[in-house]
C-alpha cells in the first residue's frame, strides 16, 4: 500500500500548522519555497495564511493581556516526561496519568493554538470543524480537552524548528535530523529557538493550570534526554517500548492515514519510508546513549506496551511505586 496518495489532497482539517501565526508561517514558506507544491496545495496554503492572520490578531491581544504574567511564571522543577517512539503506548500512558489532578498538562487546544489559548480557549467550540472527532490512524477519540503532545506547539512557535515540520514538508530525513537531539550537528541558534519556544509554552500551560508538576509527552523527546535533564535536573522519565516490527506496521499505518492531511509538498514514497525507519533509529540510539545515566539516578521507569495493553492498572501502579 502506498504512502503517497491523492485521497486527502483537498482536506484542510487535522493540520498540525493550524495554530501558527503569520511571522513563523512566512519563515517556513521562505525557507522551503522550493519544496512546497504551491499550485497543487494552493488551498492549504490559503487556509494556513487565513488561519495565521486570525491567530496573529488574537496573539497580539493575548500578549498585551498576559505577557507579564507569563514572564513571572516559575516552572515546577519536577516534570514527568513520557518518552517512546510513536505507536508504543505513549498516548495511553499520557491519558491515564492525566487523570491525576496533581499534574498539569497541555490539552489539544492548547498545543494546537499555543499563541492564543489563554484568550480563546473559552471559544474553542468555534474551531471544532477543523478537527475530526477521532484520530485518522486509529480511531481513538480526538477532542480539544484531551492531553496532547507539546511538540505540536513548539513546532509552530519556533517556525518549524522541529522534526514535526517534516510531516508537512516530507523530504530528506537529514534536513530535520538535527532537530531531534539538538546536539553538535545542530546550529546553536536553532537549539536556543527551540528551547525558548518550549519553555515559553510550558510557562503558559503552568499559568493556565497552576504551579503543578508538568506531565509532558512528545515522542521526539526520547532523543532529548540530555537536553531535558539540563533544563529539569529533577525530572522523571517514563519510557514506553514495543516490538519494533509492530511499531513499524503501526507507524506505516499512521503515515498513510494521517500525514497526507498535512502535506505541503509532494513527497516520494522513499522519503516517507525513510522517515519512519530513520526516526526509529534516531530515537532509539539517542535514548540508549543516555539511558545508563537515568537508571543510575533512578530517574527512568520503563513500560512495555504488552503489559500496558493487558494490565494498565498494574502498570500505572508500578509507575507510582517502582
Amino acid at each position: 500500500r502506498k504512502f503517497v496518495t491523492d485521497k486527502y489532497r483537498w482536506e484542510v482539517k487535522n493540520n498540525l500548522l493550524s495554530g501558527i501565526v503569520l511571522g513563523p508561517l512566512l519563515q517556513i514558506f521562505v525557507r522551503y519555497r522550493k519544496d512546497i507544491a504551491w499550485v497543487y496545495y494552493a488551498h492549504r496554503v490559503f487556509f494556513l495564511v487565513a488561519m495565521a492572520c486570525v491567530n496573529t490578531f488574537f496573539s497580539v491581544l493575548e500578549d498585551l493581556l498576559y505577557s507579564r504574567a507569563i514572564e513571572r511564571v516559575e516552572l515546577h522543577p519536577r516534570p514527568v516526561f513520557i518518552l517512546g517512539h510513536p505507536r508504543t503506548g505513549t498516548t495511553h500512558v499520557h491519558n491515564l496519568l492525566a487523570q491525576d489532578g496533581r499534574f498539569a498538562y497541555a490539552n489539544t487546544f492548547q498545543s494546537g493554538f499555543p499563541s492564543t489559548f489563554l484568550l480563546l480557549e473559552r471559544f474553542k467550540w468555534l474551531l471544532a470543524p477543523i478537527m475530526d472527532r477521532t484520530r485518522p490512524m486509529d480511531n481513538m477519540s480526538l477532542d480539544f480537552d484531551l492531553p496532547q503532545e507539546d511538540e505540536i506547539a513548539t513546532n509552530v512557535l519556533s517556525a518549524g524548528t522541529s522534526p514535526y515540520l517534516q510531516i508537512a514538508i516530507m523530504k530528506s530525513f537529514a534536513v530535520f535530523k538535527p532537530y531531534f537531539g539538538f546536539g553538535s550537528d545542530c546550529a546553536p541558534e536553532d537549539r536556543e529557538r527551540w528551547k525558548s519556544s518550549f519553555l515559553h509554552f510550558m510557562r503558559k500551560v503552568t499559568l493556565r493550570h497552576g504551579h503543578k508538576p508538568l506531565l509532558i509527552k512528545s515522542p521526539v523527546h526520547t532523543a532529548r534526554v540530555a537536553l531535558l535533564s539540563d533544563l529539569f535536573p529533577e525530572a522523571t522519565f517514563i519510557y514506553c517500548h514495543r516490538n519494533p516490527y509492530e511499531v513499524f506496521q503501526s507507524s506505516a499505518n499512521m503515515a498513510r492515514k494521517y500525514y497526507p492531511y498535512c502535506y505541503l509538498n509532494r513527497p516520494k514514497e522513499e522519503d516517507v519510508l525513510n522517515f519512519i525507519v530513520d526516526q526509529y533509529v534516531e530515537l532509539y540510539d539517542l535514548y540508549v546513549r543516555e539511558r545508563a545515566s537515568l537508571l543510575g539516578r533512578g530517574k527512568v521507569i520503563e513500560v512495555a506496551f504488552l503489559d500496558l495493553d493487558e494490565s494498565p492498572v498494574e502498570v500505572v501502579a508500578g509507575i507510582y511505586h517502582p
